[in-house]
């Protein structure tokens, strides 16, 4: 049966304690876990572009990391690169220098010509590059305009539409810039009556808000037309595929969609919800072999570069613009990434999102919350070191966790994603070590509330927020020692209950710290019917500011103590035993402070000259019939009209004779108990007795006896 807590603990629950950290520690974490969720959900709806393209910046990271070096030997790029521009001439260059290029490409036994370049404006000359072209087998490129504001934009002639409907998760176009009509069908080769025209394919970009292109749609559909990329329609021309079609993905592990085709299965390009290809950026650039068109038109090319390859070509020279960021540089001709897509096409490699993603994002997520939440309770319940170390170290792990499995999966071709996990971790991770934390801190500050009403707050704050040693600590201080006894109490203790010793002493003890506390002291030690009270003093010993203000710090606490205990121990005095007395010694010197023993078992001390004094003089105040007596060394300290001497007495422990002090008939007025100075005839004759050193009622009574 689990213990349900009082009234009076519920009641001394700090107000200011945090909700979490009064409820149950399950309900507190369960409840951070929560918040934190909201929080990071929020925040990913908020901020979802930013969100976005960070984890395709670091997600990407792989591909710079650990690129595949392998030599490209069936693609080859031919760049209009800064020297053929020299050599050649300023761009746009003529079309005879095109045909020129074209045929040098077929002489060299180029298999397959494509053209990451776009002609529509007519010109002088388009019939020979059209035949060239054509007689080459060559592809070239079109650009419809996804984008909803350029749909009055419509340059040139569409070309090369497939034989099929749109797809509903095809992008669709809304205008187009796409080859001069002269170019692409004024050709009529071998004096046949029909003109030809030109294959060609799109190479309309996706480009992400920070100018990255990551994805580029292999079909594109504009009034009812499928047009291919001019990657794809480089296979379907090669691989003499004329039907496509859109395949669900058969499991969870595929795409959304898979374009294939009947007549070649093989072929396989997944794409997700909006249509969209990624490129494949895991091959370095130094693999590609490129090629600059001056050297091709020249005639300075090795043959066996070129024999059998599969030619792109496009500009890469810094001042045409055909440049864009990438993961493996600041700047990447769009004729490389052309010449990725029909790699990874031959190599059926193009990185996908499955259809699991949601579901592995999810899981993930719970997993590593479900293991946070148990590092927090067994740090919480077991005080579990290792337990507490991976719950500190989680903030840093689970985001490389999941940066991890999102690299593991980039390499098999799968993009998990990786921003969730390490988010989600991350922030509750943080937020749990914080809530630990909080606990912690609070379960110090109990433990040292708890102990600092046992012991001195400083030994209290050393046990509290210290691990406990074996080492002897000790040092040599100033002190004030105040010591407080109850008179005839082992008389009392046998003729009352438990119960009744309980309580007087109990409120003895409260009483009396209580007044300690006021007047600045330190209460030291309890022990059976006594206790022990200390006031620092400066090292010096010279009657400073401090030290009398101190020293009157004590003389008025013992005051305040006798007015606080005397209604008390007349109201349990009993009639057949000697009534129940209170007697203080306060006493200055130096004592030494210390904690010793094993670190299992420590104990406090406190000794020396001053605690000597006060502990004989609170014996000597029932000899004297004084309340209140303290030492010469005290006396020092105080005004002179707050004490008168009483002579000097041979003190326990000590050799020669020392000069005691009680306080003046004033302040002896305030600790005699009020009932009694009511039976007196003559408060006359009890100041003639206190001058003759009597100054108890009871020797009183008995000497007018």
């Amino acid at each position: 049966m689990k213990h349900k807590p009082s009234t009076t603990q519920q009641k001394q629950m700090p107000a200011s304690l945090p909700y979490s950290l009064s409820v149950t520690p399950l309900g507190s974490r369960l409840g951070v876990i929560l918040l934190t969720s909201v929080v990071v959900f929020g925040l990913q709806w908020l901020f979802e572009e930013p969100a976005r393209l960070i984890e395709e910046r670091t997600g990407s990271l792989v591909w710079q990391v650990k690129p595949d070096t392998t030599p490209e030997e069936r693609v080859v790029i031919v760049a209009i690169d800064d020297e053929s521009l020299q050599e050649l001439g300023a761009w746009p260059w003529s079309r005879a220098t095109f045909a020129e290029l074209s045929d040098k490409l077929n002489e060299y036994g180029v298999t397959s010509q494509i053209y990451d370049l776009v002609f529509p404006e007519a010109r002088e000359g388009d019939r020979q590059l059209n035949q060239a072209l054509l007689a080459n087998n060559a592809l070239i490129g079109q650009i419809p305009l996804l984008d909803p504001q350029q749909k009055s934009y419509r340059t040139g002639e569409l070309t090369s539409a497939l034989n099929q409907a749109c797809h509903p998760s095809m992008p669709v176009a809304h205008g187009y810039l796409a080859n001069s009509p002269s170019l692409v069908n004024s050709a009529d080769i071998a004096g046949g009556s029909s003109a030809l025209s030109i294959n060609a394919g799109h190479i309309s970009p996706e480009i992400d808000p920070d100018g990255a292109v990551r994805f580029q749609a292999p079909l594109v559909c504009y009034k009812g037309q499928v047009y291919p990329s001019l990657a794809l329609a480089t296979l379907l021309q090669n691989l003499n595929i004329t039907d496509l079609e859109w395949l669900t993905g058969s499991d969870a592990n595929q795409a959304p969609w898979v374009i294939t085709s009947p007549d070649y299965p093989l072929l396989q390009v997944p794409v997700n919800d909006k249509g969209l290809m990624r490129v494949d950026y895991s091959k370095a650039p130094s693999s590609f072999t490129q090629i600059s068109a001056a050297d091709v038109i020249a005639g300075r090319i090795d043959p066996n570069r070129l024999k059998n390859r599969w030619v792109v070509v496009g500009a890469t020279a810094f001042g045409l613009g055909d440049l864009v960021p990438s993961p493996h540089s600041g700047l990447t001709p769009g004729v490389e990434i052309q010449a990725r897509m029909i790699t990874s096409l031959l190599d059926q490699s193009v990185p996908y999102t499955p259809k699991v993603q949601t579901f592995y994002q999810v899981a993930s997520v719970s997993s590593a919350l479900l293991l946070l939440l148990l590092l927090a309770s067994r740090v919480n319940v077991h005080h579990n070191r290792l337990a507490r170390g991976a719950l500190l170290s989680a903030p840093l792990v689970l985001p490389l966790v999941a940066i991890g499995i999102h690299y593991w999966g980039v390499q098999h071709q799968l993009w998990l994603g990786w921003l969730p996990l390490a988010l989600y971790g991350m922030v509750t991770a943080l937020s749990l070590t914080g809530l630990e934390y909080l606990r912690n801190r609070h379960e110090k500050q109990r433990l040292y509330d708890n102990l600092s009403s046992y012991l001195p707050e400083n030994i209290a704050s050393e046990i509290a927020f210290h691990l406990p040693t074996g080492q002897l600590h000790a040092e040599k201080s100033r002190c004030i020692i105040l010591s407080a006894d109850l008179r005839n109490f082992s008389a009392f203790q046998q003729k009352s209950s438990p119960e009744a010793t309980v309580h007087l002493l109990h409120g003895f003890f409260t009483l009396a710290s209580q007044d300690i506390s006021k007047h600045h002291g330190t209460l030291y030690e309890l022990r059976a019917d006594a206790l022990l009270a200390v006031w620092p003093l400066e090292d010096d010993g010279i009657a400073s500011q401090s030290n009398q203000q101190q020293a009157e710090n004590a003389w008025l606490a013992a005051s305040a103590i006798h007015q606080a205990v005397q209604p008390l121990l007349a109201k349990t005095a009993l009639t057949d035993i000697a009534p129940l007395g209170l007697g203080i010694g306060i006493a200055a010197g130096s004592v030494t402070q210390g904690r010793l023993g094993s670190a299992r078992h420590r104990t406090q001390m406190i000794l020396g000259e001053a605690v000597t004094q006060a502990l004989s003089l609170q014996s000597m105040t029932q000899d004297l019939a004084y309340p209140t007596l303290c030492s010469q060394a005290l006396a020092r300290y105080l005004p002179e009209q707050s004490y008168q001497a009483i002579g000097s007495y041979l003190l326990e422990g000590v050799r020669r004779p020392q000069a005691l002090y009680a306080p003046s008939q004033q302040e002896l007025l305030k600790q005699v108990p009020p009932n009694d100075l009511s039976d007196l005839d003559d408060i006359d004759d009890f100041h003639h007795l206190q001058d003759n050193g009597v100054a108890s009622l009871q020797a009183y009574r008995q000497a007018s006896k």
